[in-house]
């Protein structure tokens, strides 16, 4: 149970991020064409950017040989791409409740059930991918791969936190008593 929990405050912590850089990149657009396609652009440059670095990141600390590295991501990325359209569900219903905010009569129990049929959905979606998981890389290389998502997903977050084209320095552990 501890494990889903990090997995979901794992993902939404990711969708979080991407739909607040995702609606940064939206208030910042004009209306013209050419001002759209550059966001659109900065957007996949983004997500390649992300990607490249998630690879690298998981590389070293799953101490993958190329191999492994061809077997794994072929497997991991149908799993992830599963999590991330739940989680988009999820993210969907939570702005369609922001915007009913600023509306007069909006249906919130509708609202309100897609968003928790959503979360159920994103909850079974991660159930199935850890056992996805264990089925293909054992239990061991399942922790392991939960960690790594973990550390990438702070990682992240402390580069947020540092500001753009921050050191990309890794905080040291407290030891555990």
């Amino acid at each position: 149970m501890r494990i889903m929990n990090r997995i979901r405050i794992t993902v939404a912590a990711a969708c979080l991020m991407a739909v607040s850089i995702l609606a940064s990149g939206q208030n910042s657009r004009g209306t013209e064409n050419g001002q759209q396609k550059e966001s659109q652009c900065q957007k996949e440059d983004w997500k390649e950017r992300m990607k490249a670095e998630k690879k690298t990141f998981f590389e070293q600390e799953l101490m993958l040989s190329e191999e492994k590295a061809e077997k794994f991501w072929k497997a991991y990325d149908k799993i992830s791409q599963k999590q991330w359209l739940a989680n988009k569900a999820v993210m969907d219903c939570r702005i369609a409740l922001e915007k009913a905010r600023k509306t007069e009569g909006a249906d919130y129990k509708t609202l309100l059930d897609n968003l928790m049929e959503a979360e159920d959905k994103l909850s079974k979606t991660n159930s199935t991918a850890v056992e996805e998981l264990r089925k293909r890389f054992g239990d061991e290389m399942t922790a392991k791969i939960l960690v790594a998502e973990e550390r990438f997903r702070r990682n992240q977050i402390h580069k947020l936190n540092r500001g753009k084209g921050g050191p990309d320095v890794q905080r040291p552990q407290k030891p555990r008593n």
